[in-house]
């Protein structure tokens, strides 16, 4: 929906009011000048390269979106170098299959909370 939109540098679909079933596969891949997403009211099916190469992306908190039946989180945050906080709290992983290289590549990486995250 929004990859490759090099211009846009932030999305909020907290307004939405209602929780939408959505494949966020390469959804905001390229997008290098985002700074801000707010998508607390999905519930998100696919987060393959969600963010990739989101360059001036420094924090982002996930914690109250539902990804109760996605099975792939592969790439998500692959190439987000600037990326310091990620809050996952809450994620239920489930039916989750794949986190192959989810965080590749992010090197400024300083807090992650994975407390969800069970072998």
């Amino acid at each position: 929906m929004f990859a490759g939109c090099t211009n846009l540098t932030s999305v909020d679909f907290s307004k939405l009011g209602n929780k939408y079933d959505s494949d966020m596969d390469h959804m905001f891949d390229g997008c290098i000048n985002l700074t801000y997403v707010n998508i607390d009211n999905l519930i998100i099916k696919d987060t393959t390269y969600m963010f990739k190469d989101c360059i001036l992306l420094t924090s982002i908190d996930l914690s109250k979106i539902d990804i109760t039946n996605a099975q792939n989180l592969e790439y998500m945050f692959t190439g987000c170098i600037s990326l310091q906080v990620i809050n996952l709290k809450g994620f239920k992983l489930d039916s989750v299959t794949s986190i192959e290289r989810m965080f590749d590549n992010c090197y400024s990486l300083k807090y992650l909370d994975l407390s969800s995250f069970k072998p």
